[in-house]
């Protein structure tokens, strides 16, 4: 009877102390290669480049943070940290955010309901342009999509603290009174 109450006792603090699985939030990788289009941008050797994180709220369709940065360009511009919010586009959606100086980034991507992130789980973009007030901006070569943003690998959470003390002291019992009840443990 009591051996059943410790793996009763266990498994209640396993069920209690595992975290609850739910999407309330979801992170994106944002990669993409862009060529000059007009004005005096140029791109280095290694050419211009777009990384970083975008998180939206999939159940809502909306954006919790972003970071993105262009890099290989010239001249510089970013980090793109400033939501400027969502619109449709035919098929699709438009994501425009920009940088502490107002130069904006737009991508454009099809997204399972228009105008909207709800539901959305990662994909191409159809179109990306970067561009300041000056007339130099920076846009996705035409023909084949050259980059998107791809659903990041979920964080492995760490089982908490409490969950595990219980557990050890719940162990140091049961080995406890093993030895004083004369049973052989396993070496």
């Amino acid at each position: 009877m009591r051996k059943s109450l410790w793996i009763m006792l266990a498994a209640l603090l396993v069920a209690i102390g595992a975290p609850n699985a739910h999407a309330d939030s979801v992170t994106f990788d944002v990669s993409g290669t862009l060529v000059p289009s007009t004005g005096s941008a140029t791109c280095g050797a290694g050419g211009c480049t777009l990384g970083g994180t975008i998180v939206i709220d999939p159940t809502t369709g909306t954006i919790i943070s972003e970071n993105v940065t262009f890099s290989g360009e010239s001249p510089m511009v970013g980090p793109f940290t400033v939501s400027g919010g969502m619109s449709a586009i035919i098929g699709g959606t438009e994501l425009l955010i920009s940088d502490s100086t107002g130069v904006p980034l737009e991508m454009l991507f099809d997204t399972p309901t228009t105008g909207s992130l709800v539901g959305f789980t990662g994909g191409l973009f159809s179109t990306v342009l970067i561009g300041d007030e000056f007339g130099t901006s920076w846009a996705s070569s035409t023909g084949a999509p050259v980059g998107g943003l791809t659903e990041a690998a979920p964080a492995v959470p760490e089982p908490p603290a409490v969950a595990l003390m219980l557990l050890g002291v719940g162990l140091v019992f049961a080995t406890r009174k093993r030895i004083g009840q004369g049973v052989p443990q396993a070496s």
